[in-house]
This record gives structure tokens, C-alpha cells and sequence, in this order.
């Protein structure tokens, strides 16, 4: 684990293991959606997610430079931004960014690496027209602002993205852009009210599609809200 040279004021990140079957449907988008991938790229971007997932970062890692480099030389845009936005995962895994929480400081090196390799997805994703793609990157584009410290930009990829899995109908990760939003507006901008509307909007979603640990998550977050506004009205009496 590369240790971070700076630190982030007001911004906490907790490093959350998934076990592999709900890592593999969190943290990659949905292959449902056309444009595809070669077989052959998909078939190496499957090889690394399950050592990335099995705690194989490494050997994750070079599966999916093996499929970016495949996906190019056979000019396969689809396959491209695949194989980048699993790279950038590996970074993100590291980073500890899977849920933004309180009292940790994001290791900044692997933010920025995270960070390029995400744009470049979604360079690719539009290249492709693939929409899936593209709202993945753009998703975790805010996660990673958001743990640079800058809410005003996380939320900026938030809107595009929940536009995005609106138009896909993509319930779960609908889901996932409002947690986001609601933890950046509870932890970085430090507003416990209104973080709960974004809140009470994802909590219903993660029923309906039965993730229950993101419910969880959502629950706990909305307890330390309730939690601050209590004590602001206690102050103010």
C-alpha cells in the first residue's frame, strides 16, 4: 500500500472489503449493454477481476494491461474503456475508496493514478457510444474528487452520472450515485439535512434490487446525520 505525502481536510475514506461475488457486481458496470467487448479482451478483463477480487492486485492488474493492450491493437474502443475502468479500480481498491466515511485521510498517489486511468475510460466509453462505461467513469470520477477534498466537482460527475443510470435504468447504481451524494454532502460539506434527502432516495433502491450491505451502509450514515442534528438542536435550546 503506497502511503499518501498529504493529507485532506474534512474528507474520510474507509478501505471496505467486498467478498468476491458482490465486488464483481459493485465494482464492474454491466455487460449488457451494447457496444461489447471482443471475446477475447472480455475474457482477460474476467481473468483479472477474479484475482483482483480474490486479493491478487498484482496479477489483476497485469490481466488488464494485457487486455488494454489487446483492446488497441485490435482497435477495440468497447474493450478499452472495459479494461481502464479495472484498472482504475485497482488504484480506487487501494485508495480505500469504496465508501466515503468519517476520520481517514485518502492516500492522494493512488487518487491521481485512479484518477487518469478513469478519464481515459471515459474518453473510450464516448469514442464507443457505450453509455454503461461512460457513467462508470464518471461515477467514480466524483468518488475520486470527492476524496481529493472538492464536493463542488465530485457532484458535478454525480448529476451527470444519476442522469446517465436514470436513462439506463440502472436501479442499482441509481442507488449507489445518491449514497455518494448523500456521504460527500454529510462528511465534506457538512450539511446532515440535506444529505438525508439523497439518502432516503438510495435506501428504497438497494431494497428493491436486495443489496443490503449498501442499505446498511445508508442506514449507518443516516444515523450520524440524525446523530449531528440532534446535537445542533440540543446546542441551540
Amino acid at each position: 500500500m503506497i502511503r499518501a505525502l498529504k493529507s485532506v481536510s474534512l474528507v474520510t475514506v474507509a478501505v471496505l472489503t467486498l467478498e468476491w461475488s458482490r465486488a464483481a457486481a459493485i465494482d464492474n458496470p454491466p455487460a449488457a449493454i451494447s457496444p461489447t467487448p471482443s471475446a477475447e479482451v472480455a475474457e482477460l478483463v474476467a481473468k483479472g477481476r477474479k484475482l483482483r477480487n480474490a486479493g491478487d492486485p498484482v496479477g489483476g492488474r497485469a490481466a488488464f494491461d494485457d487486455a488494454l493492450a489487446r483492446a488497441r491493437a485490435m482497435k477495440d474502443p468497447a474493450g478499452e474503456s472495459l479494461a481502464l475502468n479495472n484498472i482504475a479500480s485497482i488504484y480506487r481498491y487501494e485508495a480505500g475508496l469504496t465508501k466515503i466515511a468519517a476520520n481517514q485521510n485518502p492516500p492522494l498517489e493512488l487518487i491521481d493514478k485512479s484518477t487518469d486511468f478513469y478519464d481515459q475510460a471515459l474518453r473510450a466509453a464516448r469514442k464507443s457510444r457505450n453509455k454503461t462505461d461512460e457513467a462508470y467513469a464518471t461515477l467514480y470520477l466524483g468518488v475520486l474528487a470527492a476524496g481529493r477534498g472538492d464536493p463542488d466537482k465530485a457532484f458535478n460527475y454525480y448529476f451527470d452520472a444519476l442522469e446517465m443510470y436514470k436513462a439506463l435504468g440502472d436501479s442499482y447504481y441509481h442507488a449507489r450515485t445518491l449514497m455518494f451524494m448523500g456521504t460527500t454532502t454529510l462528511y465534506q460539506r457538512q450539511r446532515p439535512e440535506s444529505s438525508l434527502k439523497y439518502f432516503e432516495q438510495a435506501l428504497p433502491l438497494f431494497r428493491q434490487v436486495n443489496y443490503w450491505h449498501e442499505a446498511q451502509w445508508v442506514i449507518s450514515d443516516m444515523n450520524v446525520a440524525y446523530s449531528q442534528l440532534t446535537a445542533q438542536a440540543n446546542g441551540q435550546r
